[in-house]
């Protein structure tokens, strides 16, 4: 609740002081682009002051220049639009004569509308006549007279609302510019005080941060206007070329709509295209005009910004478009341009800051969850084709082994962990194993069939291990090595295989993350039984090779070879899969029990 109304209050404060905040954004934001500008000319030896007012000066007579074209423009426009009167009267007058009288749209919505009769006429009988309606009167019924009169208006108060209308705007834009110089000389101070408000604690970060958001907004800024400005004058001539009039004005309206996302240059579009509709009797310059701006748009869109931003602005769509709404509903259309903006502040002081980095979790264009974090949660949901989608977007730049690696074995690991504390239920788990199966099969290939399995792949303790002993069947079908799978229950379920016993030259036990010496040397142990010929393989998933617990397993457990990666089991096995029917010769220097896998010298199987 505290929360809620900590919200509240703010949302609030932001709505009644919006005539000083929107200013003071303004200013913000105006300052960070200026501010580059301003320490140019203090690197060429310009003191501060003058340094400031020159940048803010010839800042501000541009844009003052602009607006007063954009006036001039929309001013004759306004004279000229009575003459377009009898173009819009022959087009609605079409657009009747579709939907009226003999029109298909005419017919089809008769045909519709009695059908509607006969069905209302069926199920509701027709009221009888009604009484005459009453008429407004006095209270013995005589008609009570009314009487028009002109309101007559203070000068005074007509005097007051005319300056206000004037002066409003100018007061605005004098606050603006005042605060603009004010941030620009007292940078260094405000900067300090915001590290101070942040937290020294966090100085290199909070220092970092603000750094990254000067050079961010000046470069978004400084490129977003010349890209839009660009955009306003490929619009202003082309209109030109069309015959639109005013095409200063739709150029100038059109570069600053492009602030907007995503709808800003349809917004855009629409006035010009309204305007070619009324001045042409026809309607190809509607047309010409439409194509103008979709042109245009495509190719700065889908071209030239991402040459100049790249595919990631940092933003994410959702939190653009829900930015964009909240600002436009808190401080109408000044707040829809500078949401994108506001936006971009909030994400990378969350980034650097650690109090505010729930801002770039929700508000970013990163993954919220890593892709190890994502397969997992994929796998306990029991979406398996959501998972399918991801392995096969990847698949794209990666090797199927290198996805086990780094996505699937990690993902694995979260898993152990949660089965250790005891936080999976079995529901989930079986979810897991399911899902694992799954994605075996959508990813399947034409692999590699042998006959008779040299390899026997066997769960150490329960359904995780058992899902990363069956990612590792496919790796080694998939390399010609011929694998086959044991049973879930690991240990337990451990047996000879009737028919290829004789064929199994290498056993291979999962574990995935940490595992007991004492276990892994009584499963070793039974192996030695059940299968005396064949070498045995502990795979001790995505553990380092510095880890603390490996170091003991591999002095202790009696096992031949160990790996820690797909990779390296994929190479080990390679190596000795074929050496089954020579059981009788003495084990090779670095696979006898102990030694790291790591450390011998075979080429990788590449899968």
């Amino acid at each position: 609740m505290a929360s809620i109304l900590t919200g509240v209050i703010i949302v609030a404060s932001l709505y009644l002081a919006r005539d000083v905040l929107i200013p003071l954004a303004l200013a913000v934001l105006i300052s960070f682009v200026l501010a580059p500008l301003a320490q140019a000319l203090r690197r060429v030896g310009i003191p501060r002051v003058p340094a400031v007012i020159a940048v803010v000066v010839l800042s501000f007579g541009a844009i003052l220049g602009v607006g007063a074209l954009g006036t001039s423009q929309i001013s004759q426009l306004a004279e000229n639009l009575s003459q377009y009167q009898s173009n819009i009267r022959d087009k609605i007058r079409a657009v009747k004569i579709s939907t009226t009288g003999n029109g298909p749209v005419s017919r089809a919505t008769s045909v519709i509308a009695d059908i509607g009769q006969e069905i209302s006429a069926t199920n509701h009988p027709q009221p009888g006549p009604s009484a005459p309606a009453p008429v407004l009167g006095s209270r013995d019924g005589t008609p009570v007279p009314v009487e028009i009169r002109s309101s007559s208006t203070n000068p005074f108060i007509l005097a007051t609302e005319y300056l206000q209308a004037i002066f409003s705007p100018l007061a605005s834009t004098l606050l603006v510019v005042l605060f603009v110089i004010f941030f620009l000389l007292q940078q260094e101070d405000l900067r300090d005080r915001v590290i101070r408000l942040l937290g020294p604690r966090e100085l290199h970060r909070t220092t970092e941060a603000m750094q990254e958001a000067a050079r961010g907004l000046s470069k978004y800024f400084l490129l977003q206007t010349a890209l839009n400005a660009v955009s306003g004058l490929v619009i202003g001539v082309g209109l030109w070329m069309i015959g639109v009039p005013s095409p200063v004005l739709w150029g100038i309206f059109t570069m600053l709509m492009r602030f907007v996302p995503y709808i800003g240059a349809v917004l855009a579009a629409v006035l010009p295209m309204a305007l070619a509709a009324a001045v042409d009797p026809g309607w190809s310059m509607v047309i010409w005009t439409g194509a103008l701006f979709f042109v245009a748009e495509s190719v700065m869109g889908q071209v030239i910004e991402p040459m100049v931003f790249g595919r990631h602005t940092g933003l994410s769509p959702v939190a653009i478009m829900v930015a964009a709404t909240f600002w436009t509903w808190l401080w109408g259309p000044i707040g829809l341009i500078l949401a994108t903006p506001l936006t971009m502040c909030l994400v990378i002081l969350g980034q650097y800051t650690k109090r505010l980095e729930f801002l770039h979790v929700l508000l970013g264009d990163q993954p919220a969850l890593t892709p190890p974090q994502s397969f997992y949660q994929r796998l306990i949901a029991g979406d398996p084709a959501e998972i399918i989608d991801q392995a096969e977007r990847q698949l794209k730049d990666i090797e199927l082994i290198d996805y086990y690696d780094d996505v699937a074995l990690p993902g694995l690991v979260l898993a152990q962990r949660d089965v250790t504390n005891g936080e999976l239920p079995a529901e989930r788990q079986t979810f897991l194993v399911d899902g694992v199966s799954e994605l075996i099969d959508g990813l399947a290939d034409n692999q590699a069939v042998v006959a008779d399995p040299a390899i026997f792949c066997v769960a150490g303790r329960g359904s995780v291990d058992h899902a990363a002993a069956a990612l590792l069947v496919q790796l080694l079908n998939r390399a010609g090595l011929g694998a086959q799978l044991g049973a879930e229950q690991g240990v337990q379920a451990l047996t000879v295989l009737p028919d290829a016993s004789r064929h199994i030259a290498l056993v291979c036990v999962s574990y995935v993350g940490t595992a007991r010496v004492a276990q892994v040397r009584y499963i070793v142990r039974r192996i030695r039984r059940l299968y005396p010929q064949a070498k045995v393989l502990v795979g001790l998933w995505r553990m380092a090779p510095g880890d603390l617990d490996l170091q003991p397993i591999k002095d202790s457990s009696g096992a031949d070879l160990f790996a820690v990666t797909f990779q390296e089991a994929l190479t080990l096995c390679a190596a000795n899969a074929a050496k089954g029917a020579n059981q009788t010769a003495p084990k090779q220097a670095g696979i006898v029990t102990g030694e790291p896998a790591h450390h011998m010298t075979l080429e990788p199987v590449r899968v």
